[in-house]
């Protein structure tokens, strides 16, 4: 049992802490080492790494492949979560809801996944080699 309790805290737990940031930091009016920069850049950022996150903990780790549909189901999970983080400023003194900050965050998703599947697949060929 504590094994299997300390590998689930270890594949979900970063990504538990990250989801946790992404709120925090939304429910503030404002963040201060952010001031400035181009949402265009911090959104597409963000949600890259949201991405690997997710595909990590829904394919239990990355040592073995990702399917397509592991891959697809991380991306939904991506939007949803961008959804959500939009509709939660709605709330937040100074803050405010934009749906293009979610096409922001699922572009920011797709690149996430685009790249982990490109370096699964170098991987995978350099071990073959």
């Amino acid at each position: 049992m504590g094994r299997r309790l300390g590998r689930a805290l270890w594949i979900w737990g970063p990504l538990a802490f990250y989801v946790l940031t992404i709120f925090y930091l939304s429910s503030q009016s404002q963040i201060p080492w952010l001031q400035g920069a181009p949402d265009f850049i911090t959104h597409p950022i963000e949600y890259l790494g949201l991405a690997i996150l997710v595909a990590r903990a829904l394919n239990d780790g990355l040592s073995r492949p990702i399917s397509g549909r592991r891959l697809a189901q991380a991306f939904a999970l991506c939007v949803v979560i961008a959804c959500v983080d939009e509709y939660s400023q709605c709330f937040t003194p100074n803050r405010f809801c934009d749906w293009a900050d979610v096409v922001k965050d699922a572009a920011g998703a797709g690149a996430g996944l685009g790249l982990l599947r490109l370096a699964r697949n170098l991987l995978t060929r350099s071990d073959a080699a």
